[in-house]
């Protein structure tokens, strides 16, 4: 089956599915004056902008690196507010580092455009670099991202919480972790000399879609997979009325125990 054609059917509903969860998130945040939610909500409105600029031309790349600092900047924004809002954090150190690779990556994109260092730029080491510096850029973001969501679902998942509460947290950690290892593919393709470019394109699809649903599920979950999760579980009306979601939450980034 043709890439181009597999790649549409992959990237065209991920792009409903992510404009769906950031209006929701955004929405929902504004409502709630929560940073965190309206942050992550905007990140996955701009991933769309990446996804229509996916791969045109080296200009677009420019482009589509610069949202994706400003996606990942969204994605620490709602690690700090979500999960350390009023607790010591390493938001600053992951911002910087974040920022230091943006200009890293972006740089020789410039060079390119002003026709500078090309042969290496495009060589087999230059692309390897490339491709080094975008995996530690999204171990950077993802990687605090998920230790932070399954360090929260650590703290709760003894406690008398609904279960679907405690999904979301893994649903989120699982997501982070995923999309730490995006650009692994493409490393992966270039070590091997393209040999095995038609199945390493497939994985980096079937991760971008897994990544995508995973997301989406974790932010719009439907009211059948919280019962789903649930399943088994006796609701005690008076403690699961006081533990709403919210407050959970709350209480994670204020650092109070669970008693």
């Amino acid at each position: 089956m043709n890439q181009e054609f597999i790649q549409y059917i992959i990237l065209g509903p991920s792009s409903i599915l992510s404009l769906i969860a950031g209006i929701v998130l955004i929405l929902k945040g504004r409502r709630k004056l929560d940073k965190g939610m309206v942050s992550l909500g905007i990140s996955y409105v701009l991933m769309i902008c990446f996804f229509i600029l996916w791969d045109v031309n080296f200009a677009s790349f420019i482009i589509n690196y610069t949202i994706i600092y400003i996606v990942y900047m969204g994605a620490n924004f709602f690690t700090k507010y979500t999960f350390y809002e009023k607790r010591k954090n390493k938001f600053i150190l992951i911002s910087t580092l974040t920022t230091l690779n943006y200009i890293i990556l972006i740089i020789p994109k410039f060079f390119i455009l002003f026709n500078l260092y090309v042969d290496f730029i495009l060589s087999y080491n230059g692309k390897i670099l490339d491709n080094v510096f975008s995996i530690t850029w999204a171990v950077i973001v993802f990687g605090w991202m998920s230790y932070a969501s399954l360090n929260s679902y650590n703290q709760i998942k003894n406690k008398k919480i609904q279960p679907w509460v405690k999904k979301r947290l893994l649903i989120v950690t699982y997501s982070a972790f995923f999309e730490m290892f995006i650009s692994v593919p493409d490393l992966i393709d270039i070590l091997t000399g393209r040999i095995f470019h038609d199945y390493v394109f497939y994985i980096q699809m079937i991760m971008i879609a897994t990544i995508m649903i995973l997301q989406f599920l974790a932010w719009i979950m439907p009211k059948w997979l919280k019962k789903l999760f649930n399943h088994g579980y006796i609701i005690e009306k008076e403690i699961d009325e006081k533990l709403s979601e919210d407050e959970i939450i709350k209480q994670l980034t204020e650092g109070e125990k669970y008693k």
